[in-house]
């Protein structure tokens, strides 16, 4: 491939590559934390209070569910009303 004709063109060329690909990999690791925080600003975002707001309305759901078999099973109008 490469004739290099002394040892010190060789660990020069050797070192040189070495570095290249650490660049690579170092802008390559950039890019992945920035996406990371770009989905994880978004999880925070969007994601969380839509969660919070389904917890709340899975809590009212239930308390009315549960106000309407008491109506049923008692038939008393307080439930009703609630």
């Amino acid at each position: 491939m490469f004739k290099f004709k002394s040892i010190r063109k060789k660990l020069m060329s050797s070192f040189f590559f070495i570095t290249f690909l650490m660049f690579i990999f170092g802008g390559y690791l950039i890019y992945s934390i920035e996406n990371m925080e770009k989905h994880t600003r978004l999880l925070s975002e969007e994601s969380i209070p839509l969660m919070s707001k389904d917890f709340s309305l899975n809590g009212i759901l239930t308390q009315q569910v549960s106000e309407l078999r008491g109506y049923l099973l008692t038939g008393d109008a307080k439930y009703k009303e609630i």
